[in-house]
């Protein structure tokens, strides 16, 4: 029996993500404290885009681990709540289960979208969402 597990307790696989998780449903501010902003939605796009490299960082880790170039299939959605500060309060992701089991690949992509530079502004905390193919491959030129 493991440390953890002693007296009836189950160890639990912490996630490796250096970023949090939400929950969607849940959403604490005092609205009396922000604006009415919301975020640019061109710098939140931007944001995005800037984080592309990161997401290709990520497979290329992915099959580097698996020792495999073969294709990783499926789409990830990515959502991110943003704090008025422009960083994230946490990032979800959500796709097919065989991906999904891809731990190491999905923490990496939480962790990208966590790190791109999303825009200050003066309101609540907002959502906001990404889904992209995970391996789109490469055309060669």
């Amino acid at each position: 029996m493991k440390p953890a597990e002693g007296n009836g307790r189950h160890a639990r696989k912490a996630s490796k993500a250096s970023i949090a998780s939400f929950d969607a449903s849940k959403l604490e501010f005092d609205i009396m404290s922000v604006g009415s902003e919301r975020p640019d939605e061109y710098m939140t796009q931007q944001a995005w885009e800037g984080a592309f490299a990161a997401f290709d960082g990520c497979v290329a880790d992915e099959k580097s681990r698996v020792k495999s170039d073969a294709e990783i299939p499926g789409d990830i959605t990515l959502t991110v709540r943003l704090h008025p500060q422009g960083k994230p309060l946490g990032v979800n992701a959500d796709g097919p289960k065989g991906l999904m089991k891809r731990k190491k690949l999905v923490d990496c992509m939480r962790d990208a979208a966590g790190s791109a530079g999303f825009p200050k502004y003066d309101g609540p905390p907002v959502e906001t969402e990404m889904t992209l193919e995970v391996d789109p491959g490469y055309m060669e030129e």
